[in-house]
């Protein structure tokens, strides 16, 4: 994926509802002053660096997201035209591959499937007429660059997901148990005891130890250098 380095634009970062508060506070740690807040979404502004760097740091949100097109959108014949109009040639590379992803709240739209067809198609399409190849497309999040559609009734963005996989899914977790705590939820529960990061953390009974380990990777985001120096990087 070709990456813009110098621009600056609204990044926005997802979150379950009712923990863009603790995105909030996270992301003021993080020295990024927050633009715009909603119940499951905190806004704020920079570069891919501080996109690399949200992607890298981040805890207790899902998705880090750059918003590429808003526009009204009444059917799915508007919708191919509207994608096809993004410059993709400078996102994607042309041999590359990328995955759609969508969330589709419209009544004209039945198979919730078919929005992510037509963007996969608007965008292939697009590669070829200015490159003359398409890239490969297909579910793998982890191959290439990954576009994210919400459309609600009338009103769709398209974003760049620069997450790819939810970054609740931190990778440790390979036999979890019946109903494991979300990783973003016990980081944000943690965030609310205010615990400093440095006194003991203890978690009696709990389950599968997600709080445990979220409190450990806190620490490391506070401390990255003491970690590195004890683990010999």
């Amino acid at each position: 994926m070709k990456m813009w380095t110098d621009s600056s634009y609204p990044i926005i970062l997802s979150c379950a509802k009712c923990l863009a508060p603790w995105v909030k506070r996270e992301v003021c740690e993080l020295g990024y002053t927050p633009i715009d807040e909603a119940e499951n979404i905190v806004v704020v502004e920079g570069s891919m660096r501080d996109v690399l760097k949200l992607n890298l740091r981040i805890r207790t949100a899902h998705r880090v997201l750059v918003p590429l097109l808003r526009v009204r959108c009444r059917h799915i014949r508007e919708l191919y035209n509207h994608v096809a109009s993004i410059d993709w040639e400078n996102l994607i590379d042309a041999d590359g591959y990328f995955s759609v992803s969508s969330i589709v709240h419209n009544d004209t739209v039945r198979d919730t499937r078919l929005p992510s067809l037509v963007t996969k198609d608007a965008i292939a399409d697009r590669m070829r007429d200015r490159c003359g190849t398409r890239p490969d497309s297909g579910p793998d999040y982890d191959r290439g660059a990954a576009v994210f559609l919400h459309w609600e009734r009338d009103r769709m963005i398209i974003y760049l997901d620069t997450s790819g996989a939810p970054l609740c899914k931190r990778g440790y977790r390979k036999i979890p148990g019946s109903a494991p705590m979300q990783e973003t939820l016990a980081a944000a529960c943690i965030d609310a005891l205010h615990w400093d990061r440095k006194t003991p953390f203890i978690s009696p009974m709990c389950g599968s130890g997600t709080p445990a380990i979220e409190a450990a990777l806190a620490r490391i985001v506070a401390f990255p250098f003491r970690f590195y120096v004890h683990q010999g990087i």
